[in-house]
């Protein structure tokens, strides 16, 4: 009996480092991560709104609306969920960094909450990797052209530039926290 415990200790000690080993390396080569989810998802339902590896890698989902389908009721059918993803060049990679490590988004707040909306709410949860640390933001209703301008506050500034290199990166996706035009609150 004792011999069979053991053995099933290797068993799981071996899987554990063969499939939990890629998880812890790239986890630590993930630098920035954000998710999406809305009041309509499903509870629990989140998708992958942006992942930035270290290497310049980049993913993102995207959507895929049907617009002949339908349910019973008229309402289009659920949107598909695709992972795209692309590459961004070494000085995109530099600046993104440099970002990232500045002052003032090392000192972000770990909460935004925008005009707040009768029907829904979309929330999207951001996490940038450090040497010791997992710095962590929740977002609720982004909406850099609310009044007063957001433009405007000392404090949203950093959110905004990290937004901006967020929807960059994100380039035409369909799936967005952003109903605004980029263009508008995000110079290039």
């Amino acid at each position: 009996m004792v011999k069979m415990k053991r053995t099933l200790f290797y068993i799981l000690a071996f899987n554990l480092m063969l499939h939990g080993e890629t998880g812890i390396v790239r986890a630590q080569n993930v630098i920035l991560e954000a998710y999406m989810h809305d009041s309509e998802m499903r509870r629990g339902e989140q998708h992958l709104y942006m992942r930035v590896f270290a290497d310049g890698q980049v993913e993102y989902e995207d959507v895929i609306i049907n617009e002949e389908a339908s349910n019973n009721f008229g309402r289009p059918a659920k949107p598909k969920f695709v992972l795209r993803r692309t590459k961004m060049s070494k000085s995109e990679v530099k600046s993104l960094g440099e970002f990232l490590d500045s002052s003032v988004v090392r000192k972000m707040d770990t909460f935004y909450n925008f005009a707040l909306t009768i029907d829904s709410y979309m929330f999207l949860n951001i996490s940038i990797s450090r040497a010791d640390h997992l710095q962590t933001m929740e977002v609720v209703n982004f909406n850099p052209t609310a009044k007063p301008d957001p433009r405007a506050n000392e404090r949203l500034q950093p959110l905004l530039g990290l937004m901006c290199h967020i929807q960059r990166l994100r380039g035409n996706a369909k799936a967005s926290v952003v109903y605004s035009d980029n263009q508008k609150w995000c110079p290039r």
